[in-house]
């Protein structure tokens, strides 16, 4: 049974390969073009930020000091 699921995935990988073709031209291989819908499907690539900066530590304490007490609070 094809599911409905498979369809649409199999819609769209072959609407992004067309898009690819027209976009490369039809001189383009196959491999640019496959390479293209793998961009196109990956999104764009951001630059990885630091997870840990000084606001984030201020924030995570405070969250934590914060549990602390409701939870002392809860104790009593």
């Amino acid at each position: 049974m094809y599911s409905r699921v498979a369809h649409a995935e199999s819609e769209l990988e072959r609407r992004l390969r067309t898009a690819a073709r027209q976009s490369l031209g039809s001189d383009a291989t196959a491999v640019e073009v496959a390479a293209m819908v793998a961009r196109t499907q990956q999104g764009l690539r951001r630059p990885r930020m630091e997870t840990d900066t000084y606001v984030r530590r201020l924030v995570a304490e405070e969250t934590r000091r914060i549990e602390d007490a409701q939870f002392e609070r809860w104790k009593t």
